[in-house]
């Protein structure tokens, strides 16, 4: 009796249906192609690809010791000047390397006087040494060393030359201490003179760079 109630009651339960699942859409959209050359068109309007820049040239380095011609642009003299006087100069030619001005004729400085005696009563000659001490080309400074007068046998004698030989400028061929004797010796505005530079130093190629720190020479 037990199992036909059981049976019965199953029976009579109703059915669960399932759930309904939704039903899968899938839509299609269309896209209007795009001409390439429009593309290309719109990526490079307003920006243009800057340019692959050279290599900036290298520096122009003139050694310590590089000779240089100056003038001197006042009146020394053994009797008119005192040991630590400060004196005019100019460079008197341009420095030109591989065809690049490196500093420009025309460009002041000073030099000093290292010694000056004037020529004694008993006919003792008047003696006078002179040293350049620097350049200036705009903020900078360049120091120098050495003052040596021009003579026949330098380089820029040659360069001071016209077709006939003659010297252009009016140069002083005298050694590098003057001993005047009998009397004192004055060196006019104009005598050209050999200086150097008392350190190496580094040009930019429109003429600007970086000074290199004297030795102490």
């Amino acid at each position: 009796m037990l199992i036909t109630s059981l049976v019965f009651v199953m029976q009579a339960a109703p059915a669960v249906e399932p759930l309904a699942q939704p039903e899968a859409r899938t839509e299609v959209v269309e896209v209007a192609p795009v001409a390439p050359s429009t593309a290309i068109e719109s990526l490079d309007s307003g920006w243009i690809a800057p340019e692959a820049q050279p290599p900036a040239p290298p520096p122009i380095t003139l050694p310590k010791g590089h000779k240089i011609l100056i003038s001197v642009e006042g009146q020394v003299g053994s009797k008119i000047s005192q040991r630590k006087d400060f004196f005019p100069i100019k460079l008197a030619e341009a420095i030109v390397v591989d065809g690049v001005e490196v500093l420009p004729a025309g460009i002041k400085g000073e030099g000093q006087v290292v010694h000056a005696a004037k020529g004694g009563f008993a006919g003792s000659a008047g003696e006078l040494i002179l040293a350049a001490r620097y350049l200036m080309h705009g903020d900078r400074k360049i120091p120098l060393r050495s003052f040596k007068w021009l003579e026949e046998g330098d380089e820029f004698y040659h360069r001071g030359q016209d077709a006939s030989g003659e010297v252009l400028a009016a140069a002083a061929i005298v050694p590098v201490f003057i001993f005047a004797r009998g009397g004192n010796t004055t060196i006019e505005p104009g005598t050209l003179a050999t200086a150097k530079f008392r350190a190496e130093e580094i040009f930019g190629r429109d003429g600007a760079g970086a000074v290199q720190t004297p030795d102490g020479e």
